[in-house]
């Protein structure tokens, strides 16, 4: 099925179930939600063959915590550009700064405010398809523009030929 007719996907990554209850109550009926109770399953659904669209992923988990993860999806050209979003309690936005250095897009705070999690997974989302949609576009133009040259160096090639000819 094409992904753009189907449910965006939003991985929610913590090991408390209760605030995975409460992101999946949240954003069930919008989006399609995976759930990963540690950072080691979050990246196996991240690698699996229907990444995510956008990744909830709480900082302090035992074992991979949330930088880690962040670390090994970055590593990846087929994960690098999927949007994470660190979910984190009031007491640690401390490691914010560190957090967006590793790569992540935003930050929510624990507990959570309905209102601001919708609108902040809605506009990363968007950011992400849009840059999605641009680098497509970019690609087909590329094409076109080295399909555009070949013609020129054949159209070039056919007149030396035929002028010495």
């Amino acid at each position: 099925m094409d992904k753009r007719l189907s449910k965006q996907t939003v991985l929610v990554v913590d090991d408390t179930p209760a605030n995975i209850d409460v992101l999946v109550a949240l954003l069930s009926e919008a989006y399609e939600v995976k759930v990963a109770i540690n950072g080691e399953r979050a990246l196996k659904i991240a690698f699996s063959d229907q990444p995510p669209d956008i990744i909830l992923l709480d900082i302090m988990m035992p074992g991979m915590d949330g930088f880690d993860v962040i670390r090994e999806l970055k590593k990846s050209l087929r994960t690098e550009k999927i949007p994470v979003i660190f979910v984190t309690a009031a007491g640690e936005t401390q490691k914010e700064e560190e957090g967006l250095d590793l790569g992540a897009v935003d930050y929510i705070l624990k507990p959570y405010n309905a209102a601001i999690v919708k609108r902040r997974v809605e506009a990363h989302l968007a950011l992400y398809d849009q840059n999605r949609a641009l680098e497509e576009q970019i690609s087909l133009r590329t094409l076109a523009l080295r399909q555009t040259r070949l013609e020129i160096i054949l159209k070039i090639m056919k007149q030396v030929y035929m002028s010495l000819g």
